[in-house]
Order: structure tokens, then sequence, then C-alpha cells
């Protein structure tokens, strides 16, 4: 691997990551949330992960992003498949353990 290659290597797999963390909508604020005892924010935090992780950190951050949408975006309906919430053993009169 020539340097050419290597710097490449080092831009697109750890360069590319952090901007993308630091700049992210999604990725929380710097500062930490109120009444947290932590002195670091959800932001500081990813890219402490991503420095640390590398690629692996940043494959962390994208899949915490899918699998939680922004605050600030509307909820999702609900799914008509989706049951009722659970009840208590009273309301089917099934007596409870003594």
């Amino acid at each position: 691997m020539d340097r050419t290659q290597a710097i490449i290597v080092v831009l697109v797999f750890y360069v590319a990551p952090l901007l993308h963390v630091a700049f992210a909508p999604g990725a929380g604020s710097l500062r930490p949330p109120p009444g947290s005892r932590c002195p670091m924010g959800p932001r500081l935090g990813w890219i402490v992960m991503v420095l640390m992780l590398g690629p692996v950190g940043w494959l962390m951050f994208m899949a915490r992003r899918r699998r939680h949408a922004p605050s600030n975006a509307p909820a999702a309906p609900a799914a008509s498949n989706d049951r009722a919430a659970p009840r208590d053993h009273a309301s089917l009169g099934v007596p409870k353990r003594g």
C-alpha cells in the first residue's frame, strides 16, 4: 500500500465517521441532559466511541439512529395488529396468588 492509499483509508474509515457523528442532527447535544451526573453529552460520547472503535463505533452509532426516531419527529401511528395493553389479573377474573 502506498502513501496515497493509506491516506484515503484513514480519511474514509476514520475521519469521515468522526465528521458524520460530529455534525449529524440526531446525535444529541454536546451538553449533558439536565440532572445527569455524567459531564459529557450524548454527541461527545458518540465521538469518543468513534475515536476509540473507529468504523465499529460508527456502525453502532448508525444502528442506534435507525432504531430510535428523533425526538422532534411525530409518533408513528399504531398498526392495526397491535395488541391492547396488558390487563391486570383482577380485570380478567383471575384470583391473585396469596
